[in-house]
């Protein structure tokens, strides 16, 4: 059936093999003949066919032999295809498929299953599937020009037998000349479905014609609008939802659609999944009420998907689940509890345990299990699992048991037994048993007014830190100088410091870790940073912020590698700037200081004055305009041409008011031919547009925020010519292209556009998107969970997904998706100042043969030999610009430009060479 749905029909053709069944109702001649010339120059060669085979097959050749296109008896002309795939046509036509092929491919298939052996030749078996592939395209385009559908339908079955055997697909100069003519083939069908369902992240989609893109991109709009339909379905749920709430009666029909595959029960079934995730637990007794009402009054229960759906959404032990379950007791497994040679082997029915508990699900599944072994637990006792069985079955937690008086002993020993009831649990993963245990627990002390004696206290506790392992760290200097002994279970785990200083190979023996560059008062704050998870503000006079002790614990914690302290410190300095409204080394902005910029826009101009202390530190641009570097006439205004006035007036509104102008504000007579929403949104973009020129990132972040939100919120769209305008002013890896890309992923299009108007590089970023982040599994034609999870799973609000960062701001959840992000990044070297503990250890030799022409100082151990660390001998003023995207590592490897002690003007691109002068 798959198959067939990519295969030419015709009244009279028959698609299921490749006899025709016309042929053995008439005998073929074979007395008349025509010749057809394939190929050119040297490699030309002119083929005597049968007339009356192939005419039968082929409307083309039908054609070209009547006598009111023939003319003489001149060879047909195929010169536009090459002499192989005409053979191999020749081979469909007689011997019913490319035999040589296939049998060489079963015989490769037969020896492989012979020898059960990997050769090492898998990737020259995939790239002979490869070339096999590109030949049977050349096939198609031929049998499709010819008029062959049979021909054309057994090249397409063959390619989709090579598409599931191979991970790659045919280079995009093979596939481009398929979308180059007209109409809507088959096989640009299945190409498509390619492209969208089984690609990997490997294309260069920027490469695919334009024709390709937007068939491409036509399908994928065609799967986001049907995700936008299914989110009309959730509309109607939430309605139905709030519905009850107001009324405390669930409406009699929930969809509007008349679906007889879409019952009652499943309307039900998704509202219980609806009102679970919200947490509302009366909506979700009231659902269940109805279902078992329903499923009652008609004799029903869900089927098995539906069953399956319910088991995947809703978490264990919910109502709707415990519903459904209908135990097969006839599919068990043993476990062994208990120790000695008499332990009791268990039968456990499968279906109830395993949808508790993680660990048994595994145990039992083929990966884990090796026959009908026992699954191994003595190392609990035969009590202990036995009141689990009746956690399990019962769903109650009964191993208290009463001694005849109620003494400390009884007491002890009942909540063992409760302690050992919540090991077993947790090993096993079961979460609901281990809940119900902890809650018996607490219940059986407060009933009994008491709490675990030494012994199980030191059981509590064994399981998770050993205070015994301790190892020193010496902090301070002089007369303040101290050791501290510290567990190594608490500080090991969280820093990476200790745990290389203490892996024995930074030092020999127990010497103790070296921290005397910080002071006792900054280690103790630290410590209580760790024992305490909470911050200890540093004590100063006068009620000021003691910002340098907040940066100096931060220090010590960032270099430990330990992130939890570090963030609280962080936290603490955020508080306490708050409460006390004062920042680190604040100071007066100087508004005497002020320059001068010229914004023209064809004839209109205006000069604009400007503050220093305001625009320098936002803006790069202006930064470097007013250094020496670029102008020594202090008088003359900065250029800024082609920006218009009410774009540059918007961006002083972003610096000056600190937010985006709003609607009302903005101008928009520029934009009279497009619509309303289209010249908000154009506007908008001239503004990040020129945000992002100025190197300022503060207002490009804002005025992409904005977008985002027109985009989200309001429904903004893009027009043709502002998606246009963004990929010409805008590097590869923009945030707002990121956007743009985002946007037509996943919102459908409320003003459907040509597919073809779209810029080119954007349809490739979009394909590049979308199968980079889903990954190379298939997605099914006709369930779109992958598409629809994939559509949906940055939530909207993530603002800072679209922001440009500097290197202290924590990055978004999602920026490990790169996929073209730009970042440039900027050190200067002064001079070294390193120096040496003993000075007479270290050995020292300078590289000059680097490929940065810099030269190097390495130090190593006298004795071992031991690299110790690289110095740079760089002059003062050592640029490195590091310049790229994130996933490209040659773009990351740094670039160098030397200065001496004036600054001199570019010199051009450095090479592999040394640096120039």
């Amino acid at each position: 059936m798959f198959f067939i749905y990519y295969h030419s029909t015709s009244s009279n053709s028959n698609t299921t093999g490749m006899a025709n069944d016309s042929l053995s109702k008439r005998p073929i001649t074979w007395k008349t003949t025509f010749q057809v010339k394939v190929g050119t120059g040297l490699n030309a060669i002119v083929y005597t066919l049968h007339t009356n085979p192939f005419t039968k097959r082929s409307s083309f050749f039908r054609a070209a032999t009547s006598r009111s296109w023939r003319k003489v008896n001149a060879p047909i002309d195929l010169t536009d295809h090459d002499t192989g795939t005409f053979d191999g046509y020749l081979d469909c036509v007689y011997l019913g498929g490319l035999q040589a092929n296939e049998d060489e491919h079963s015989d490769d298939e037969d020896s492989d299953e012979d020898s059960d052996v990997d050769d090492g030749n898998s990737d020259d078996d995939e790239d002979d599937d490869l070339l096999n592939m590109e030949r049977m395209l050349d096939l198609y385009i031929l049998a499709d020009k010819l008029g062959d559908l049979k021909a054309a339908s057994y090249v397409i079955d063959e390619l989709v037998t090579l598409s599931d055997r191979i991970d790659s697909l045919p280079e995009d100069e093979v596939t481009n000349r398929i979308f180059d003519g007209a109409g809507a083939s088959p096989l640009r069908k299945l190409l498509v479905d390619w492209y969208v369902h089984d690609a990997g992240g490997s294309f260069a989609a920027e490469e695919f014609s334009h024709d390709t893109l937007t068939a491409v991109f036509a399908e994928f709009a065609r799967l986001r609008n049907l995700i936008a339909d299914e989110g009309t379905h959730a509309r109607n749920l939430f309605e139905a939802y709030i519905q009850y709430v107001e009324r405390g009666k669930l409406p009699d029909a929930i969809m509007e659609d008349d679906d007889n595959d879409y019952t009652r029960a499943d309307e039900l079934l998704d509202l219980y999944i609806l009102v679970d995730r919200l947490g509302d637990l009366t909506a979700a007794n009231h659902v269940i009420d109805e279902l078992i009402k329903y499923c009652d009054e008609n004799d029903m229960m869900p089927d098995v998907a539906t069953s399956d759906r319910i088991f995947h959404a809703v978490a264990q032990g919910g109502p709707v689940r415990n519903l459904l379950c209908s135990i097969d007791y006839r599919r068990f497994f043993e476990v062994t509890a208990g120790k000695g040679s008499k332990s009791p082997t268990y039968p456990v029915y499968i279906e109830p345990i395993i949808r508790r508990s993680s660990f048994f699900e595994a145990a039992v599944s083929p990966y884990w299990k090796k026959g009908d072994a026992p699954i191994d637990l003595s190392q609990h006792t035969t009590e202990t699992f036995e009141k689990y069985l009746q956690c399990v079955y019962h769903d109650q937690v009964l191993c208290v048991t009463d001694g005849e008086n109620n003494d400390e002993d009884t007491f002890n020993r009942n909540l063992s037994g409760l302690f050992d009831l919540y090991l077993l649990a947790d090993e096993v993963g079961d979460l609901i048993t281990a809940n119900h245990t902890i809650d018996r627990m607490i219940l059986f002390c407060d009933d009994h007014a008491g709490l675990p004696g030494d012994h199980l206290a030191n059981r509590f506790f064994h399981k998770t830190t050993d205070y015994s392992k301790k190892f020193e760290v010496l902090v301070g200097q002089g007369s303040d100088q101290k050791t501290h002994m510290l567990p190594s279970d608490v500080f090991l785990p969280r820093s990476n410091f200790f745990r290389a200083a203490k892996s024995g190979r930074w030092s020999a023996g127990d010497a103790p870790v070296d921290l005397t560059d910080h002071t006792t008062e900054i280690s103790n704050a630290y410590m209580h940073c760790v024992y305490f998870r909470k911050f200890l503000p540093p004590v100063v006079p006068s009620g000021n912020v003691a910002f340098t002790e907040y940066f100096q614990l931060h220090q010590l914690a960032d270099k430990l590698g330990d992130l939890d302290a570090a963030n609280l410190v962080v936290d603490g300095i955020l508080s306490a700037s708050n409460a006390r409204k004062q920042v680190p080394h604040e100071r007066s902005a100087d508004f005497n200081r002020t320059f001068r910029v010229l914004v023209r826009s064809g004839t209109a101009q205006k000069i604009f004055t400007l503050h220093e202390d305001m625009f320098f530190p936002r803006s790069n641009f202006f930064k470097a305009a007013r250094s020496e570097a670029w102008t020594t006439d202090d008088g003359k205004p900065v250029d800024l041409t082609d920006t218009t006035i009410a774009t540059f007036n918007a961006h002083l509104h972003c610096v000056y008011l600190s937010k985006v102008p709003s609607v009302p504000a903005m101008s928009h007579t520029e934009y009279q031919p497009l619509s309303y929403n289209e010249g908000l949104m154009s506007k908008l973009v001239e503004i990040y547009i020129l945000t992002d020129m100025l190197g300022d990132f503060t207002s490009a972040n804002m005025v992409v925020d904005e977008i985002e939100r027109q985009c989200h919120d309001i429904g903004v769209t893009f027009s043709v010519a502002t998606m246009h305008r963004i990929y010409d002013a805008t590097i590869v890896g923009s945030p707002l292209r990121k956007l743009l890309v985002d946007q037509y992923l996943r919102e459908p299009t409320h003003k459907p556009i040509p597919a073809a108007e779209y810029p080119h590089a954007l349809l490739a970023e979009i394909h590049e998107s979308y199968i980079f982040r889903t990954g190379r599994d298939e997605l099914s034609k006709s369930n779109y969970d992958d598409l629809g999870e994939f559509l949906t799973r940055r939530g909207v609000g993530d603002r800072c997904y679209y922001d440009v960062h500097n290197g202290k701001h924590p990055m978004s959840a999602y920026s490990n998706e790169n996929d073209g992000s730009a970042f440039a990044h900027n050190q200067r070297y002064t001079k070294a100042s390193t120096a040496y503990a003993t000075p007479a250890r270290p050995k020292v030799y300078r590289d000059s043969d680097t490929k940065s022409g810099v030269t190097l100082k390495r130090s190593f151990c006298a004795e071992c030999g031991s690299s110790i660390f690289i110095e740079s001998e760089a002059v003062e003023g050592l640029v490195i610009l590091h310049c790229g995207v994130i996933d490209d590592a040659e773009a990351r490897k740094p670039k160098f430009e030397l200065f001496g002690e004036e600054r001199r003007g570019w010199v051009g691109n450095v090479g592999s060479g040394k640096a120039k002068m």
